[in-house]
């Protein structure tokens, strides 16, 4: 064999791995930009998302004002009033300082038409009075009589965009408007709940130059929102409501999104040049790498060949003491190499494996009560040591489908080796059980506990995938060797018990406790019980909050109540929101939300699919 052979290969293979740069570059770039594109929109939904959830909330915010006025008990004091009188307007100052407090950010504008008197945040007054004074604060303040159309016209619960339906220095204001009547014995008022537009401004700091974000009510744009301040609704908003997702115009990238409040949806505009600069960058970065990766590689490779064959042709001597043989350089240093590592390999096998025996054999006879013998040194634990035993009980075929066994003990083996591999231990098999003996390094209770999960999970995991029942059980902590023997006829008991109880599960030898179906049953009604209100509480956030796979816990919860979780979840949300009407103290809507449900319109659909009745009807019927 020549030297060329090695230099030959060596030149074709840095030649060939030195075009496909040159090569892949078009298809990396495109690539690359399809990618950069997905992210760059991933992002800006992101951002949309945020910006949306963010002014939502404010939103929220305005309606939950009117629950708490409804509750205030100097509010309904003073809408009750039937003359303007010393108790009015006492009534009426403590209303006042009551709101104050509610939300510092948030104005609210209360308008008794029957009286012809304006409640605010700040005082109150006759509408006349309070109209001067906004006079006097705004400079372009609207007329008396088209200010009055404004304050007492009907409004039913929606949100619009004002200037003066707020006492102050006429900033603009996103208000949420409802004008109540018949409500009990109390007389007709109108609620102006608002939030000021500078306050939603500085959401939008965080986006790019030009970028700006629409807010559309009933279809029509009402706000536009930029990092530089608001301006008017743009020509391309018009064509933007009532559909979700993503396209281009001629000016902008347009995401859109509904917000979770009906007839409010949110449009993202992101100018084109913004959106591509990004992309362009990553181009020009794309280039320069590729040049700059072929001029290291090319001088790199011409290094390489002058100084890398000298140490190969060295080794090869010695290996083959000067007769090459068949094959080239690298395959005799390959085949010597494997040879070495297989030897090394098969000795170090035969040396685990005995001394695993050794250790196996040696546990096992203390355990059975045995004499030692000479294999004390077998295992090194010193005085003192605290540990503990867990054993496991894995149901075998007959002799015929021993391999089936093997495989069995090898898997349950498997599992739970790597779930405790953070600690020392000790592995003895006996038949159709496998027994662990742990080192315990520190605190007690919390490797106990995490010792009892793990087994826990294989138990589950072995049910769950193979239909298998593998029993475990776990001692209490032994104080030195000779409780070993005890323990070990205590686990022995408890995986007997638990075969003749049936099922699967894990018996902790210390408590008597078993777990299995029924405990899982118990803790998931609990989650249940703490978060039916979560209208986002699903078999996902229960399994998690459990710390259980939501397959297992569905299958478990079904075998064990013949109900889905689902269905209880319905079952104990309707059961609640029962309750809550009968007290009569709330609007269905409030129980809507009270009882875990997203919307007036989901809470009706399920309580009628209970109960066979609509909430109203349901309410109607108490009465």
């Amino acid at each position: 064999m020549k030297k060329r052979s090695v230099l030959t290969g060596w030149l074709c293979s840095y030649i060939i791995i030195m075009m496909i740069p040159v090569v892949t570059v078009f298809v990396n770039y495109a690539w690359s930009m399809k990618v950069i594109r997905k992210e760059i929109l991933e992002a800006n939904n992101l951002v949309l998302d945020n910006l949306g959830d963010e002014i939502d909330r404010y939103l929220k915010r305005e309606m939950a004002y009117e629950s708490y006025l409804l509750q205030n008990r100097n509010f309904l004091k003073v809408i009750g009033s039937r003359k303007k009188d010393s108790q009015f307007y006492k009534d009426v100052a403590e209303l006042v300082n009551s709101i104050k407090v509610f939300d510092s950010d948030m104005s609210c504008l209360i308008y008794l038409k029957h009286l012809d008197y304006v409640i605010d945040k700040t005082g109150a007054n006759e509408s006349h009075y309070l109209y001067g004074g906004m006079r006097v604060g705004i400079s372009d303040m609207i007329g008396y009589e088209e200010w009055m159309e404004e304050l007492s016209g009907t409004y039913g619960g929606s949100f619009l965009f004002g200037r003066y339906l707020h006492y102050g220095t006429g900033e603009n204001h996103l208000v949420y408007a409802r004008s109540i009547s018949n409500y009990s014995q109390y007389e007709d008022f109108n609620l102006f709940m608002g939030v000021p537009v500078s306050l939603l401004e500085k959401l939008t700091k965080s986006m790019s130059e030009g970028t700006r974000l629409l807010m559309g009510i009933d279809g029509e744009t009402a706000l536009t929102l930029s990092s530089q301040g608001a301006e008017e609704a743009l020509e391309e908003s018009l064509s933007l409501w009532g559909r979700e997702g993503f396209e281009e115009t001629r000016r902008y990238i347009v995401l859109r999104k509904a917000s979770g409040i009906e007839g409010i949806e949110y449009c993202l505009l992101i100018p084109q040049g913004e959106f591509w600069r990004e992309l362009s960058q990553v181009r020009n970065v794309l280039y320069i790498s590729v040049a700059v990766t072929l001029f290291v590689g090319i001088a790199c490779m011409f290094m390489a060949l002058r100084h890398n064959f000298k140490p190969v042709d060295s080794l090869i001597r010695k290996i083959s003491g000067g007769d090459r043989g068949k094959g080239n350089e690298y395959k005799l240093i390959e085949d010597a190499y494997f040879k070495l590592v297989r030897e090394k390999n098969v000795m170090h096998q035969h040396m685990a494996a005995q001394a695993e025996d050794i250790q196996s054999s040696y546990l096992l006879a203390m355990m059975k009560g045995r004499s030692m013998g000479a294999d004390e040194k077998a295992v090194q634990i010193s005085a003192g040591q605290r540990m503990l035993l867990a054993g496991f009980r894995v149901p075998l075929m007959d002799e015929k489908q021993i391999l089936q066994d093997e495989v069995m003990l090898f898997a349950v083996d498997n599992i739970f080796s790597e779930l405790m591999e953070a600690w020392e231990f000790y592995r003895i098999e006996d038949g159709q059980h496998l027994f662990y003996l742990f080192l315990i390094p520190g605190e007690e209770d919390a490797f106990r506990e995490h010792c009892r999960k793990s087994a826990e999970y294989l138990s589950g995991f072995m049910w769950e995938r193979l239909d298998l029942s593998v029993r475990g059980a776990v001692s209490g902590i032994l104080e030195d060797m000779e409780e070993l023997r005890f323990a070990y006829q205590k686990v022995v008991e408890g995986l007997e018990r638990a075969e003749m109880l049936g099922g699967y599960g894990v018996v902790d030898m210390e408590d008597g406790k078993e777990s299995g179906g029924k405990a899982i049953v118990q803790r998931v009604i609990q989650y249940v019980e703490e978060h039916y209100a979560d209208s986002n509480l699903n078999i996902s956030t229960i399994a998690e909050g459990i710390e259980r796979n939501p397959k297992y816990i569905s299958r478990v919860f079904k075998e064990e109540t013949r109900e889905g979780i689902l269905d209880y979840i319905n079952r104990l949300r309707i059961k609640k929101a029962k309750a809550l009407i009968k007290s009569g103290r709330f609007s269905l809507e409030q129980i809507s939300v009270m009882a875990g449900y997203a919307s007036l319109k989901t809470f009706g659909r399920a309580f009628r699919k209970e109960t066979g009745m609509t909430p109203a009807g349901y309410r109607d019927s108490l009465l």
